[in-house]
């Protein structure tokens, strides 16, 4: 059993860094995730030897906001265990100047080293598992960055120094990072220089995966985790807006000047949408050349309809140049939903504004349509059947009914009539096709399908009725 200092027990014999202590070893436990109060730590284990027995062991407990407390302590501060970083150079702990960059390569490669320094003998150092520093110049300015083995995970720690007195400050740097790394509270430092590492990384790849990797605005996950959070919290006297946004005639575009065309106007877009909009909007990419902004805690539905039509004019006023020379004007479609008017949930208020954009899209492009229910119950099909309608053309999932035309006066078949079969549960007739594709400006795809699976299939049988015409 363990005791603690709030006379609270609990039982750990299953615990890697308790048998480790039991062994006589010193160790530290892995990132225990909610084992503190809720809290993230990890717990140190310390050996309790009488007569060269061990008669016990001790533990200390540090939540990660207790390291990043003692990481910020005063006596490390003025020059301070400012890094830490993998032996391939990858920076994990950094200060806010250096977080920007990837590397310790990264950081120092622009610098200059005089009197036989170079970075190429710190990163031999580093990969020999060697402690050394390094003197550069920044700007004229003399920097010393003195670095060594953490003794944990290959991992080095490093402390950086911008003072031209660095030979009295290197010793005493020396001795606070050997202290650091050899002291009994070694263990537990260079633990929490781990710990922070891996927090770091953590961050790092949650940030990342938060923004839309060509544009830089927020992913639709993103988006759907704000928007829910936001709604929560709602009061009766705040309105709210979803508004959908396709970009028109992307495919077009994109097929006429390439991709990196189609990849340019998409940015362009984001940026325009991300420059109009306030502090009270959450600017998302959803697919494709498709976007999605969400306005909150505005106090009238009039103010989120001025700003609305103004982003959209504003957007589809602007013009960019794709080969150097053609330009294009950005046009979007736009469709709005409301909260709570509409819907209460942003799967919900997406989808609708969605297909208020897509009924806008396929009568009068670059336009902005508000969702109306009875409309939706109507004309929903638009919205679902998307992706069906792909499906359709990409397979050519239809076959052919022909039926004969007579001639009167011969009472002989004259020609066939192809008529158009989906072969699917969801778009059931040509007249869904039709309006389907017309929404999303693909007829002319139907057209090329119809000319070419109803001649393929007519084929088939022409032996039969060798005269007559399809």
């Amino acid at each position: 059993n363990i005791y603690y200092g709030n006379h609270k027990s609990g039982n750990i014999s299953d615990r890697t860094y308790y048998q480790q202590a039991l062994k006589g070893r010193e160790s530290v436990s892995r990132l225990l995730p909610g084992d503190f109060e809720g809290q993230d730590g990890i717990v140190l284990a310390v050996p309790i030897v009488r007569e060269e027995q061990v008669r016990g062991a001790a533990f200390m407990e540090y939540t990660v906001a207790e390291f990043e407390t003692y990481l910020n302590n005063a006596q490390f501060s003025p020059y301070g265990v400012n890094f830490i970083f993998t032996e391939t150079g990858e920076l994990l702990v950094s200060t806010p100047v250096a977080a920007r960059k990837g590397t310790i390569v990264e950081l120092l490669k622009n610098m200059e080293y005089r009197n036989g320094q170079s970075l190429k003998k710190m990163q031999e150092l580093v990969k020999n598992g060697q402690a050394g520093y390094l003197i550069y110049y920044e700007n004229n300015n003399k920097r010393l960055l003195y670095f060594q083995p953490s003794g944990i995970e290959r991992l080095m720690v490093a402390s950086l120094v911008e003072t031209e007195g660095y030979e009295s400050v290197l010793h005493r740097i020396r001795g606070l990072t050997l202290g650091f790394i050899t002291s009994s509270t070694v263990m537990l430092v260079c633990a929490v220089l781990l710990i922070l590492g891996i927090l770091h990384l953590r961050q790092k790849e949650e940030m990342r995966a938060q923004k839309d990797y060509l544009t830089g605005v927020y992913t639709r996950e993103t988006a759907g985790r704000l928007v829910s959070q936001g709604l929560k919290g709602v009061g009766n006297n705040r309105f709210y807006a979803c508004m959908f946004l396709d970009i028109d005639d992307f495919k077009k575009i994109n097929d006429t000047y390439g991709h990196d065309a189609g990849d340019q106007l998409i940015c362009a877009t984001a940026r325009y949408l991300q420059k109009l909009s306030s502090s009270r909007c959450i600017v998302s990419r959803m697919a494709g050349d498709e976007f999605l902004v969400f306005f909150h805690h505005y106090q009238k539905e009039s103010e989120i309809r001025t700003i609305v039509e103004g982003m959209h004019r504003q957007i589809n006023a602007h013009k960019i140049t794709f080969t150097g020379k053609e330009e294009i004007r950005i046009r979007l479609s736009a469709g709005i939903a409301w909260y709570p008017k509409d819907a209460q949930d942003f799967d919900t208020l997406s989808k609708y504004a969605d297909f208020a954009m897509y009924s806008i899209k396929s009568t009068q492009k670059g336009g902005i349509e508000e969702f109306q229910p009875s409309t939706y119950h109507k004309d929903k099909l638009l919205l679902s059947g998307r992706n069906e309608l792909n499906e359709i053309l990409d397979h050519n999932l239809v076959s052919y009914a022909y039926q004969p035309i007579v001639h009167l006066k011969s009472k002989e078949i004259y020609a066939f009539e192809a008529l158009m079969r989906p072969r699917s549960t969801i778009i059931t007739s040509p007249v869904d096709i039709l309006r389907v594709a017309r929404s999303q400006s693909q007829l002319y795809r139907v057209e090329f399908m119809t000319w070419t699976q109803s001649i393929a299939q007519f084929a088939d049988f022409h032996t039969a009725f060798p005269k007559t015409r399809l």
